[in-house]
């Protein structure tokens, strides 16, 4: 089910955002919301098999345009928690809490 609701949300994002940048001038505001996938690299080089899990994350945005080349954006979400697993300690050791556009 959330494979559906993640298609239409990106489905009407996309519809909703490529309207929005046809009428961006000097001076106007745009928001938006989305869904936003973090993907770790999962790259561990400490030999204990480190890994993290993903997820999809809701996210709203609002932009303010100076001309049509240079906008300022600001970034609103929610803290989001993270499981660290380790496939020689066998399993979930810890839990990791974020911010994600930091």
């Amino acid at each position: 089910m959330s494979k559906k609701l993640i298609t239409v949300a990106l489905a009407i994002g996309s519809l909703v955002s490529g309207h929005a940048l046809a009428q961006t001038t000097a001076g106007s505001w745009m928001v938006r919301v989305r869904a936003v996938n973090l993907e770790s690299a999962n790259k561990d080089s400490t030999g204990l098999g480190l890994s993290i899990n993903n997820k999809v994350i809701p996210e709203v945005d609002i932009s303010y345009f100076y001309n049509k080349n240079l906008a300022m954006e600001l970034i609103l979400t929610v803290p989001q928690q993270h499981d660290l697993s380790s496939s020689v300690l066998g399993g979930k050791i810890g839990t990791v809490t974020h911010l994600p556009p930091t």
